[in-house]
């Protein structure tokens, strides 16, 4: 019997774990598409007062997530690119792009970047917030279901 209990509880610990790593894999993704719009709108900004090289542009960029903004001053985009997941569509060659531009067609780049990754970002948080709770509850539901099959 206790030997039942017991794995009864790690089976529901085990699926709640699972939920909460989904919903961490989903937060992960929201912040660095949140990144990337403030990226872009920093870029946009700093090509409308002056033109800089991208290095320069970013060097001064600084946000809440501290460890993409070291990434983005050393120039390692590929770090970004990881943290974005299956959204990696949203940088592109915005990097390697950005310096080979006039300043209206980098500007205008920039905001329209900006646009898409805004729009993106508001659908990805509207499907986190109806898909939150299924995250964290279904795995528990399998692990309820699979308990009674047991028992």
């Amino acid at each position: 019997m206790w030997l039942k209990l017991i794995g009864i509880t790690i089976l529901v610990i085990s699926a709640l774990y699972v939920g909460l790593l989904l919903v961490c894999e989903k937060q992960r993704v929201l912040r660095a598409v949140r990144f990337v719009c403030l990226l872009y709108q920093h870029a946009a900004d700093r090509i409308a007062v002056q033109l800089v090289s991208v290095t320069e542009m970013f060097s001064g960029f600084t946000s809440e997530f501290k460890h993409l903004d070291d990434a983005v001053r050393r120039g390692n985009w590929q770090i970004v690119r990881s943290e974005l997941g299956a959204e990696q569509d949203l940088l592109r060659d915005f990097p390697e792009i950005l310096g080979t531009l006039y300043r209206d067609e980098a500007e205008r780049l920039c905001r329209l970047a900006t646009d898409a990754a805004d729009r993106r970002y508001k659908k990805l948080l509207d499907e986190y917030e109806r898909k939150k709770r299924m995250y964290l509850t279904m795995p528990l539901f399998a692990a309820i279901s699979g308990l009674l099959l047991v028992l």
